[in-house]
């Protein structure tokens, strides 16, 4: 594979109906520390919603000239749709995906080049959420379930990726399987030939390790804790819980099928489906997901029986 050129970065925002989210966003780009960086930013905000003339007009001043600024409004609504696009879209080799609702450190985008140019041969880096709280209780339980790998860059064995909540504690950077959908970064021509999957065009959870793994045929992924985000992960625009559970153990089964249709980890992954449908019954304020797990249990189960 040609290596990347590094020619500048490209931040694309995937937006639905966030505005006070997305200002916060915004805002910590605009305190971006980059005078040590000597390159081209553009800011890309892809818009499944109503953003105003406005609120867009606003984002435009606060932003220039350091940056400059491009909003697209979208047809086909839909997140995986939204990163496809955007790849068209973008200037520069260096491609980061910010979630609407994550304010920035100041010196992320000033880390995030400098750590392409330092590992030149990585086709994608991520950053760490610093609200990621690491409970042991749960990481154990997590471990007995397959939810957690219990090694940092990798993903479980039924393909879960509970192993990020390790991440805030580590202090140097590391090559990993997968990285945060808040906050990952990719080559440009890494991407060239993604398409979305017909699993993803609903309520694409999930979208983010398709994005990794597919990345990582190509080249190492790289999770720098330098670069830090903190991800505030608002209700506004999210499906109710019910169908973000069952959408977990749904997608995570078609991950797999993507990975290696190994059917061993597909019966494994439905025994960690089972444990997340436990705990949800155990604990009072994720009740509403057991349904969900419930429903996604029995989809895996019936397309296992086919098999």
């Amino acid at each position: 594979m040609q290596k990347n050129t590094k020619n500048g970065l490209s931040v694309v925002i995937c937006t639905r109906n966030r505005q006070k989210d997305l200002q916060k966003c915004i805002d910590s780009l605009a305190e971006q520390k980059i005078d040590d960086i000597s390159v081209p930013i553009e800011i890309i905000i892809i818009d499944d919603g109503n953003l105003t003339e406005e609120t867009i007009d606003q984002f435009e001043s606060q932003l220039s000239p350091r940056f400059s600024f491009r909003y697209h409004q979208k047809s086909d609504p839909g997140l995986i749709f939204s990163r496809v696009e955007s790849i068209k879209l973008a200037s520069y080799e260096i491609m980061l995906f910010i979630d609407d609702d994550i304010e920035l450190f100041p010196n992320y985008l000033s880390t995030l080049y400098k750590t392409y140019l330092k590992n030149p041969d990585v086709v994608g880096v991520g950053g760490v959420d610093q609200f990621i709280n690491s409970r042991r209780k749960w990481k154990f339980f997590g471990m007995i379930i397959g939810y957690h790998s219990g090694n940092c860059g990798k993903l479980s064995k039924s393909g879960y990726g509970g192993s990020m909540q390790e991440w805030i504690k580590i202090k140097e950077a590391f090559q990993t399987e997968y990285l945060s959908g808040c906050n990952m970064s990719f080559l440009k021509g890494t991407l060239a030939g993604l398409k979305p999957t017909e699993w993803l065009t609903s309520y694409s959870l999930g979208e983010d390790l398709y994005l990794s793994l597919y990345a990582n045929k190509r080249g190492p992924l790289l999770i720098n804790p330098d670069l830090k985000v903190l991800h505030h992960q608002s209700q506004a625009s999210r499906d109710k819980v019910e169908t973000v559970a069952y959408t977990e153990v749904v997608n995570h089964y078609h991950l797999l099928n993507y990975t290696d249709n190994n059917f061993s980890r597909k019966i494994y992954q439905l025994y960690t489906a089972s444990g997340l449908f436990l705990k949800s019954l155990i604990q009072r304020k994720h009740r509403n997901k057991a349904k969900g797990y419930f429903k996604g249990i029995l989809y895996v189960a019936r397309n296992l029986y086919k098999t």
